[in-house]
């Protein structure tokens, strides 16, 4: 099932990955959790029709999204025809019930049950992509060691991954200081950002290959306050940058085409202008922003609902 786009699963395999290696002096239950927040990133891009119970009898749900339309398609006695297999819903409700061991019991899990949660994730992310799980990913739980000690042996089923690892996303000399970033066949998507200056100005590209993407949640809950986009981006993700209170200028690219849902709900932008080559905006992308008193777009740019906030003013310049 090809919900998520390739970019996309290949980001989230990344933030995977970045967990395990790079998740510093975290627990493994804290890594846990991590885990089953990627898995939610899953849900928005899973919808279609499902269906529900009713009167004990099946009833068709159109527009069926994330969880709703994963238990409507799920296999069972019931649903012997359902899209999904029950396996699949089963790895995500095990994620999700590891997550609330740890949240609201403070239970402790041993490292066969944190590469478990890692397997879980993989495996999901390659079911609703069709992208395999990368060697790399699948190190982390065949018979891979704990973070930061020596390669293990092999346990049962598992081989031992070699001793280091390339990572599928990484920074550059070339790039900001703490910007996150990986290679897809059309150049690079920004998937985090680490880094504690205020102002970014995200480079037309890194090592040779141009920037078209940020990733879903990119910047969440990000301390920016201006930013300034490349020419070559062509995408803003889904969240990349909600809930920034912080971010008051942004410098919108001549070749942007897509900013996705929630993009830059509940930010503080003081003025907006989309440019000409934009052909839709998702929903709420700038809702919640109270001092954006009006902005500038063309007719041909297709708007969600509720894309800004009430008091906003929507002004053409064609």
């Amino acid at each position: 099932m090809n919900f998520v786009p390739e970019g996309y699963a290949r980001a989230f395999y990344a933030e995977l990955l970045s967990t395990h290696h790079d998740g510093g002096a975290w627990r493994k239950e804290d890594k846990i959790k991590k885990y089953r927040d990627i898995q939610g990133k899953l849900l928005p891009y899973i919808k279609g029709k499902s269906r529900k119970v009713e009167n004990r009898q099946w009833v068709p749900v159109d527009n069926a999204e994330g969880w709703q339309y994963i238990r409507g398609q799920a296999r069972s006695d019931r649903n012997p025809n359902g899209t999904i297999p029950a396996v699949v819903l089963a790895r995500m409700e095990l994620l999700n019930a590891m997550w609330n061991d740890i949240q609201h019991h403070h239970d402790e899990f041993g490292w066969d049950d944190y590469f478990l949660a890692a397997r879980l994730l993989a495996e999901t992310i390659m079911f609703f992509s069709g992208v395999p799980v990368p060697p790399e990913v699948r190190g982390i739980y065949e018979g891979a060691a704990p973070p930061g000690s020596s390669p293990a042996q092999p346990r049962a089923g598992g081989t031992t991954p070699p001793p280091a690892q390339t990572a599928i996303f990484t920074t550059s000399s070339k790039s900001p200081d703490g910007l996150q970033w990986m290679k897809i066949p059309t150049g690079i998507v920004i998937i985090g950002y680490t880094g504690t200056e205020t102002t970014l100005v995200i480079p037309d590209s890194i090592d040779g290959h141009p920037v078209v993407e940020i990733a879903p949640e990119a910047f969440c809950d990000s301390k920016l306050e201006r930013v300034e986009f490349p020419e070559s981006l062509k995408k803003i993700g889904h969240g990349a940058f909600y809930p920034c209170g912080n971010l008051q200028v942004i410098s919108l690219p001549p070749n942007l085409e897509f900013i996705g849902d929630y993009a830059f709900q509940g930010c503080n932008l003081q003025s907006l202008s989309l440019p000409p080559s934009l052909k839709s905006v998702g929903y709420y992308a700038f809702n919640d922003n109270a001092q954006l008193k009006a902005v500038y777009l063309s007719r041909n740019t297709q708007l969600d609902s509720e894309v800004f906030y009430e008091d906003t003013a929507v002004e053409y310049y064609d």
